[in-house]
C-alpha cells in the first residue's frame, strides 16, 4: 500500500489486523504527487515482488486552487492521474506474470472534458475546479481504454470504476458556490460511505462479479464514454504527453 499521510498508514494497518492478525502487509510511505519519489518505492516494489495479482489505484484530490509541485506538475493531474499511470507503466510487468492480471482505477468519467495538451498545468487559464478535475478523468478513461486493447493476448484485466459521490472528504476544499452543495446538500444526502463505495471492486477483484467491460458504476452498470476515449491516435497522444512530463522530471 503506497500512501502519503503515516497517520492514515497506521490507522488502516490496524484496522486490517484487526480483522486478520495473521495479514501480512507492505506499507510504502510516499508522495505520488512527485515523480521522482515515486520511482524510487517502485524499484523498491519491483526488487521484492515477483508478480502483482491486482494492482488498485485509488490515490486522489480536488483542488481548491492551482499549485504546482517542486517538479513543476499540477498537483491535482499529479496525484489523479500521472501517479497511476507511471505505477501502471512501471509494474505492468509484474501484473502481467499474475494470474489475474488485473488493474483496477477507481475514477469518474470525464465524459466531455478536455484535456489541455499545449496547457495541461493550467499557466495560461483561469482555474476553474471543474475543468481540472475532468481533465484527469479524461486522462483515466483514455489510459484505461489504452491498455484495455493494447494486451489482448496477455489476457490483462482493466477496470475504470465510478463510485459516484462518496463521502472521503475529498470535496471539503472547493470554493462557493460547489463546495457549499457539496457539504451541506451532497454529503448528508447523496454521498454514500467508503464502505458500500467499495462493494463493486470487492466483488470485481474477488472474481464474484464481471461487468463485462472497461467502465462499471457503482450500480454495476457500464458506463459509455465519448468514442474519442477509443480513438488510437488520441491514445497514443494522450500516453506521449504523459511519458514527455515524466521524463522532464529527470531533467528538473
Amino acid at each position: 500500500i503506497l500512501a502519503r499521510n503515516i497517520e492514515k498508514i497506521n490507522s488502516l494497518k490496524e484496522e486490517i489486523l484487526a480483522i486478520n492478525s495473521k495479514a501480512e502487509l507492505d506499507f510504502y510511505q510516499v508522495d505520488l504527487s512527485l515523480v521522482r519519489k515515486a520511482k524510487k518505492v517502485l524499484i523498491d516494489i519491483k526488487e521484492k515482488y515477483d508478480y502483482i495479482d491486482v494492482l488498485v489505484h485509488s490515490a486522489g484530490l480536488i483542488p481548491n486552487k492551482i499549485e504546482k509541485t517542486s517538479e513543476g506538475i499540477e498537483r491535482t493531474f499529479a496525484v489523479s492521474y500521472l501517479s497511476r499511470f507511471l505505477i501502471s507503466q512501471e509494474l505492468l510487468p509484474l501484473v502481467l506474470k499474475s494470474g489475474t492480471k488485473l488493474i483496477f482505477i477507481v475514477a469518474s468519467p470525464g465524459y466531455n472534458g478536455t484535456i489541455y495538451f499545449e496547457d495541461v498545468h493550467f499557466d495560461n487559464r483561469k482555474f476553474k475546479p471543474v475543468e481540472v478535475v475532468q481533465q484527469f478523468q479524461k486522462c483515466n478513461d483514455v489510459y484505461a481504454s489504452y491498455l484495455s486493447k493494447k494486451y489482448p493476448d496477455k489476457g490483462l484485466n482493466v477496470y475504470c470504476y465510478d463510485p459516484g459521490l462518496v463521502n472521503t472528504g475529498i470535496h471539503s476544499g472547493w470554493p462557493f458556490p460547489l463546495g457549499f452543495l457539496m457539504r451541506k446538500i451532497a454529503k448528508p444526502f447523496l454521498m454514500k460511505s467508503p464502505e458500500k463505495a467499495a462493494d463493486i471492486p470487492a466483488k470485481i477483484i474477488t472474481g464474484g462479479f464481471n461487468p463485462g467491460g472497461v467502465f462499471v458504476n457503482s450500480k454495476a452498470k457500464l458506463i459509455k464514454c465519448p468514442e474519442i476515449t477509443e480513438n488510437s491516435a488520441y491514445q497514443e497522444r494522450v500516453i506521449n504527453l504523459s511519458n514527455k512530463i515524466i521524463e522532464s522530471t529527470q531533467i528538473n
